[in-house]
């Protein structure tokens, strides 16, 4: 039997293991895991209740929320697994080769329930209500043709988590103004935390490309963007914290640090059209002074970034070459998996298929860089193969809907600085897909995780704005709804 079909095999009959590997292997670790998970969500009750009778901690929780998901794999208790198929399983070693490998629950998660039960209540509709919920039955449908359907209802467990959060963020942006620039600033510690953990593992570990606390280098590129754009347009504006001020000088070292030619070139593309697009907004001496450290900061930046790179190709010059050939050879693998399934072959199923039905070893592609179970480096390509040209549709309605309202929201209010942390989140979404088309790691749960927070603050702000219509609802009880300020300047 082949690798494929042992694949196969194994995984026709996962489903009816999988409960009962669970508490199979270590049955006190298995019962220490639930009786964590119940106490957990035992947990969400008195937290809510304590939110809403001190409202005025509410910030310190949206801090919480802004750094956990850059802390969820250092340690394992930051999430449990309720089911998992990262594991070795009976009758071959393997694991799922998808991107989503079980049914998870959060510490951000739990977080996200306890705010949802203590916001104050709108009667304004959720922004965004109708491409969400598109995608999210898109999801579901194409568990009905995918070749392992648990796997699809991984991911739309994953999606349902992620969307807990844009609903709470959401709400808590459109209520209380404090809470994006709070957000944004658990962000911005997020960074601080990789950036010693980028600094230890290139200096005292000799990594050419450091991942800090995320599984791959590009995941962490990624996670820049939503970090460093929204915190660089609100320095450009003049109001912002030490922390989000520091953001753009730590992320670009960051990037710089982990030698990834797409971080580097999208961070800085996406850094000069804030700074040219917040100028076409109002120009200020402020700006003008932004831009000469700017530049000076480029300057001190670009040895670090040569000696990155310089070290990276003579490490690895053959490795620049096939990645760059395994990423057109899948391409071409997803083309054709789309022209036989044109519903899709299910969320969460690409490598599997990929590897098991031949489409990675067709003769019009480059058989010779491909590896087994690995995804198609193109996050447009994936949705489509996946979930068909129906859930296409519904993933592009999805990213592009909040960041057209961001942008059209910043040059509707030139003079309210919320435009200008509009004016960040529609570039940090506008690089985010950009970098996309080079990369599958948007389906990754903790960059989801920080798309989840922009869009969110991208529908909050706009909402109380009054980008669709002011939003009725109320400030934390005690708490008077609070104005950005702006200094010389007032939102």
């Amino acid at each position: 039997m082949n690798e494929p079909e042992v694949w196969l095999s194994n995984f026709r009959s996962i489903e009816i293991k999988v409960l009962d590997h669970a508490m199979g292997e270590n049955d006190t670790l298995a019962v220490v895991k639930w009786v964590v998970f119940l106490l957990a969500c035992v947990g969400v009750i008195p937290l809510s209740a304590w939110l809403r009778r001190y409202p005025r901690q509410g910030p310190l929780i949206w801090f919480l929320m802004g750094i956990v998901p850059f802390l969820l794999t250092i340690r394992p208790g930051f999430d449990i697994a309720l089911i998992s198929w990262a594991q070795e399983w009976p009758g071959g070693s393997f694991t799922w080769p998808g991107y989503v490998k079980g049914a998870q629950i959060s510490a951000l998660d739990l977080l996200a329930a306890a705010l949802y039960f203590s916001l104050p209540r709108s009667s304004d509709p959720l922004p965004f209500r109708w491409p969400v919920t598109l995608y999210f039955v898109a999801v579901l449908l194409s568990a009905t043709v995918a070749r392992e359907p648990m796997a699809a209802l991984f991911y739309a467990w994953q999606y349902a988590r992620m969307l807990l959060v844009y609903v709470v963020v959401a709400r808590g942006v459109a209520a209380d103004a404090r809470f994006a620039p709070t957000v944004l600033a658990g962000m911005a510690a997020g960074l601080c935390i990789e950036a010693i953990a980028v600094v230890l593992q290139k200096y005292a570990l000799g990594m050419v490309q450091p991942p800090g606390t995320f599984s791959h280098q590009n995941s962490l590129g990624m996670a820049l963007h939503f970090v460093v754009l929204p915190c660089f347009a609100l320095v450009l504006a003049g109001n912002a914290s030490l922390l989000v001020r520091s953001a753009p000088v730590i992320g670009a070292g960051i990037a710089a640090m982990t030698a990834s030619r797409g971080t580097a070139g999208l961070l800085g593309l996406g850094l000069v059209a804030i700074f040219v697009l917040s100028a076409l907004r109002g120009w200020t001496s402020r700006k003008a002074m932004v831009g000469l450290v700017g530049a000076l900061a480029v300057a001190a930046l670009a040895p670090i970034a040569f000696y990155s790179f310089n070290t990276r190709i003579a490490q690895t010059y053959e490795g620049f070459r096939a990645s760059d050939l395994e990423r057109s050879a899948l391409e071409a693998s997803a083309s054709a998996m789309l022209d036989n399934n044109p519903f899709g072959v299910g969320a969460n199923n690409f490598a599997l298929v990929a590897g098991s039905e031949g489409y990675s070893r067709q003769a019009r592609v480059l058989t010779d860089v491909l590896e087994f179970s690995v995804h198609v480096h193109n996050a447009y390509w994936l949705a489509a193969a996946e979930t068909g040209y129906f859930g296409f549709a519904c993933f592009l309605v999805l990213i592009l809907t909040p960041m057209v309202t961001a942008f059209l929201s910043s040059f509707r209010y030139l003079s309210d600085i919320r435009g200008d942390l509009l004016l960040g989140v529609g570039v940090a979404l506008l690089i985010v897909y950009i970098h996309s088309l080079y990369e599958w790691i948007f389906y990754t749960y903790q960059i989801q995780y920080l798309f989840s927070f922009v869009v969110a603050i991208s529908a909050g702000t706009a909402q109380q704005l009054g980008y669709w219509r002011r939003t009725s609802a109320q400030g934390y009880r005690g708490v008077r709804q609070s104005k950005i300020r702006l200094r010389g300047r007032n939102a």
